[in-house]
């Protein structure tokens, strides 16, 4: 037990010197915490005689209770060695109010503390928000923005080379950063084209977007291919953010120069609206490249009201796309998908989107399919809901062209609980290796076209058993 409480105190309101009749104050040092019984109040010991007659200790503060002659008292000596926070012992008594007022009163007033004075965009000198932001940048290495805030910037571009696991954030809650009218080019950039790779001890840019909202202005801009562009930015994290009203695509993941350093992004827990194109693109740009952007993770986001595909790809390896709300893409009338995997090249080549995991996604209210894939192998598509999708042409909610190895289960394929507008539940084209499994598959003309391909199915509804 860490706590003496032999003998009785003796307390004068507005002195600071506390006669201890009685005690033995041996050990006890500047730090302790002296209390009395029924006071909700706890002191600090500054120092202690316990040579004087009677013992005292002097307290840190004036004693602001009622004077008494022999209260009940108890001094505490257990505290942490760099705080001086309470530590309870075995045998201590009074600890709901040592926690209260030496453990977690303090530990709420040094977080207070630190997030009022932790440094902002706005600390930093500079004729408008983008060169205080380019001042904290070259400072800090990290763009952070006050909660609330509205940054108004010209385009901004971080590049790996100089400025390595950045991080654009708001503290302590969302901040938003906003596109200049007419600069017709992309907000925020990402770019890891200069840093070097070495898988070896696990290299990247390591690049961060948390609790901002970028919003792209695009009703005044002409230009622009992406709101976020992220361009070989390996092992980055896009999580709590918005990514609104871009010209062109919300988010582009781009590998630029055909190396692995656009590997391994996250984007989680966001919202990618409203933006011109697409709500997410995985895109490489080098053509002769061999390395698609792959494995990266996007899962629970809203991406919804994009005027093309919420997720396009139109080659890519090894990605998860999972519990994601996609809803009402290609809302402008143009060609959009809820989910748009492989494409055809401009050398007349398929590109492939190989070994993808879609999963779990709710999938409803796209201008055309709800996930259309040309060209995809070795992947899964499995406890998808896919409703109401096509819903100004009809066709099917699943369309799956040119596939191999294929797996396909679990998956609602339906607008029976709606008022039906897909002749198809699913069509599967051109295609080998499938897989298809315990699905639900409804529409007008069928559950489902399967054209010129070879497939295993069971326990499916709308699609028998092969």
């Amino acid at each position: 037990m860490s706590q003496i409480s032999a003998g009785t105190a003796n307390v004068t309101n507005g002195n600071n010197t506390v006669q201890l009749p009685g005690a033995d104050l041996t050990g006890v040092v500047s730090g302790a915490a002296f209390h009395v019984r029924g006071v909700d109040a706890v002191y600090s010991v500054i120092a202690a005689a316990p040579g004087a007659s009677p013992p005292t200790v002097t307290l840190s503060v004036n004693y602001a209770g009622i004077t008494a002659s022999g209260a009940e008292y108890r001094i505490t000596t257990g505290f942490s060695p760099n705080n001086n926070l309470y530590e309870p012992d075995p045998g201590d008594v009074d600890i709901p109010m040592l926690l209260k007022h030496r453990l977690v009163r303090p530990i709420d007033s040094g977080l207070n503390a630190f997030g009022s004075s932790a440094r902002t965009i706005l600390n930093y000198p500079g004729s408008d928000d983008t060169a205080r932001m380019m001042n904290m940048l070259a400072d800090t290495g990290n763009i952070l923005l006050p909660a609330g805030y509205t940054a108004l910037v010209d385009p901004i571009t971080v590049y790996a080379s100089t400025h390595k696991k950045c991080a654009v954030a708001g503290l302590g809650g969302p901040a938003t950063i906003k596109l200049k009218d007419g600069s017709n080019a992309d907000l925020l950039t990402f770019d890891g084209t200069n840093q070097s790779y070495d898988i070896s001890s696990v290299e990247g840019s390591y690049f961060r977007l948390d609790n901002i909202v970028l919003h792209g202005n695009k009703e005044n801009q002409t230009g622009g291919v992406a709101c976020l562009k992220l361009r070989n930015a390996s092992y980055s994290v896009i999580t709590k953010s918005v990514i609104y009203k871009g010209f062109g695509d919300g988010i582009w993941v781009e590998n630029y120069n055909g190396s692995p350093d656009s590997d391994e992004i996250n984007i989680e827990n966001s919202m990618i609206f409203f933006n011109g194109q697409n709500g997410i693109r995985l895109q490489y740009t080098y053509v002769t490249s061999s390395q698609a952007p792959g494995d990266h993770l996007i899962t629970n986001c809203h991406i919804n009201y994009n005027g093309l595909h919420g997720i396009y790809c139109p080659i890519g390896l090894a990605t998860i796309i999972s519990n994601n709300n996609i809803l009402t893409n290609g809302f402008s009338g143009g060609p959009g998908c809820g989910i748009r995997l492989g494409d055809f090249t401009a050398n007349g080549s398929w590109a492939k989107a190989s070994r993808f995991s879609v999963i779990g996604n709710q999938v409803r209210y796209n201008n055309n399919q709800g996930l259309y894939a040309d060209g995809i192998n070795s992947s899964i598509i499995s406890a998808n809901q896919f409703h109401l999708n096509n819903r100004n042409t009809g066709g099917s909610n699943l369309d799956i062209w040119n596939a191999v190895d294929l797996a396909v289960t679990g998956n609602v394929c339906t607008d029976i609980d709606f008022t039906p507008i897909n002749l198809y539940g699913a069509q599967f084209a051109y295609s080998s290796g499938l897989m298809i499994t315990g699905n639900i598959f409804n529409g007008l003309s069928g559950g489902v076209n399967m054209a010129s391909s070879t497939y295993r199915s069971s326990c499916n509804v709308g699609l028998a058993d092969a």
